[in-house]
């Protein structure tokens, strides 16, 4: 094992450790500040690691052990500055230090906070500690599926389950109205809002984003926006890949670039894919055969 993977090796532990803490049936404020203690460090090692990592394997022993005994705030500094990462970088640094004091200071005094303080703690791992993961690894995953590789599935579900948490999100979602679950931990915590194409999960922080891809109504169970597709990298006649959260329904899907018409290809005929095909070896767009005659 070499320095990049011991330190990823050790920022999991620290960061799995830290959430045993946080997720205690009877947390206290001595829990949350061992929690809030590991989380710190789990940080402290994935920026070194960062810097280690960008430097490649022909970094000199000076610089490397700049990196490794160097100020965390200034090697933090130095990833907001080279990349523009101006939120999750700084969101997780600066809430742990504040709790961390926080707790230090007031102690026992705190125990009526604590609740609201574990809630808070539970979200910065799930939007914030995520999003530094997902920046670190390049990943392409989404950054509730990145922290369960992180974290390992049990944990994971254990804190996106976790009843003060779960509360608190419960809360913020008591007046909406438009609530489907979520494709990837099946919650009812999605705002679906179909008329800008948001898939926002409140609770595991998963989100589809617009140009990636959308959802409508499955045609197999009908469930209001159940199906999922993406809109990126088309097949031959503009068909996207899609599946249904509710029923695992998997299809192909067209949609007409002119009238909006969804076309799913497991209960299209043969003569409708072939028109489609052809219409869009034509145009480079996806337009079913009645808009395509209207344009001819």
């Amino acid at each position: 094992m070499d320095e990049l993977q011991r330190q990823m090796h050790f920022a999991q532990l620290f960061c799995k450790e830290g959430t045993k803490y946080l997720l205690n049936s009877d947390v206290n404020s001595d829990h949350l500040y061992c929690a809030v203690v590991f989380l710190q460090t789990s940080f402290e090692l994935l920026v070194r690691n960062q810097h280690l990592n960008k430097s490649g394997p022909g970094i000199s022993n000076t610089k490397k052990d700049a990196i490794l005994k160097g100020s965390l705030k200034e090697l933090r500094d130095e990833i907001l500055k080279d990349h523009g990462d101006t939120q999750s970088h700084e969101l997780v640094f600066s809430s742990l230090h504040k709790l961390r004091n926080k707790i230090l200071h007031e102690g026992n005094s705190l125990n009526s906070q604590i609740p609201d303080l574990v809630a808070n703690t539970c979200l910065l791992l799930i939007y914030g500690f995520s999003s530094v993961l997902k920046y670190h690894n390049h990943q392409s995953d989404s950054r509730p599926s990145i922290l369960k590789k992180f974290l390992g599935e049990d944990l994971f579900l254990k804190l996106i389950n976790f009843e003060v948490y779960k509360e608190k999100i419960q809360e913020s979602l008591d007046n909406e109205d438009s609530l489907t679950s979520c494709a990837f931990c099946s919650q009812q915590t999605v705002v679906a809002n179909s008329g800008n194409d948001s898939y926002d999960c409140h609770l595991c922080g998963f989100e589809l984003l617009d140009f990636v891809g959308s959802y409508c109504e499955c045609p197999n169970c009908k469930e209001p926006e159940g199906f999922l597709y993406e809109k990126l990298n088309p097949g031959i006649y503009g068909q996207s890949n899609g599946k249904c959260w509710n029923c695992d329904l998997i299809s192909e899907l067209i949609q007409c670039e002119w009238c909006g018409e969804k076309y799913f290809i497991s209960n299209e005929s043969e003569e409708l894919l072939s028109k489609l095909e052809l219409n869009f070896s034509k145009t480079n767009t996806p337009k079913c055969p009645a808009c395509f005659e209207l344009d001819a």
